[in-house]
């Protein structure tokens, strides 16, 4: 055996027995917090990115947030820490952050149990099993994807099963909706699907059952309804 052979043994060896001390976490600490790994979906569903990549010498497995505040970095990474025992990586963009961790075992665990994309992101309701669980997730989501007006919170995206979806996850807590479409004059855009939460009782409802830890959001949802919340 050559020493290039050699050495390229001992490189999967020594990967091998770090992909199973991370499932080993995982199957032992991670299944703990199934409702902190029910945020990090949202989050991904709403900013994520899933990425394999090929490079000439092997693959490269990315788990990628691009939270647009400060705010998100914390409760992204510390259902990261607590469910995969990994801290991501931050960089400062422009006008938003990337957040990254880079690991086989956790991204095949995580699309394990939802699907991603674009057209392709769903509610996980399969993974979703208590409650606090789908409240973690619509927090992230919202987080992520909502935008909060004078009397709407709203929600725009080309993938209306995906959208139908929230709505369903958002009636099983009382909170009514409205779906619209758009469908833009260029024939090879997409058709948008808009979700507006419209009255100020759901609006109250969500702030309440849901809420957000974007504090931007937060607050300009709390100013809209005049809401003061009683200690």
């Amino acid at each position: 055996m050559n020493i290039a052979t050699r050495n390229k043994l001992n490189i999967i060896s020594r990967w091998k027995k770090i992909q199973e001390k991370e499932k080993h976490y995982i199957e032992q600490v991670g299944t703990q917090h199934i409702h902190l790994k029910a945020r990090i979906l949202g989050y991904l569903a709403g900013d994520g990115n899933i990425y394999i990549g090929k490079t000439i010498h092997n693959r490269h497995y990315s788990i990628r947030f691009f939270p647009d505040h400060s705010s998100l970095l914390e409760p992204f990474c510390e259902a990261f820490v607590k469910v995969y025992n990994k801290a991501p990586i931050i960089k400062q963009l422009k006008n938003k952050y990337c957040v990254t961790v880079d690991s086989k075992t956790v991204l095949f665990n995580i699309i394990s149990s939802a699907r991603f994309g674009v057209v392709k992101w769903e509610v996980p309701f399969a993974f979703l099993s208590n409650e606090q669980s789908k409240i973690e997730w619509l927090r992230a989501f919202f987080d992520a994807e909502g935008y909060v007006g004078k009397d709407h919170i709203k929600i725009q995206t080309v993938n209306k099963k995906g959208m139908n979806q929230v709505m369903e996850l958002l009636e099983h807590f009382g909170i009514q909706t409205n779906m619209y479409e758009y469908k833009p004059k260029n024939s090879r855009w997409r058709t948008n699907h808009i979700l507006i939460i419209h009255t100020k009782v759901s609006r109250i409802r969500f702030l309440e059952k849901i809420g957000f830890n974007h504090s931007q959001k937060k607050q300009k949802l709390e100013q809209t309804l005049n809401f003061i919340k009683e200690s």
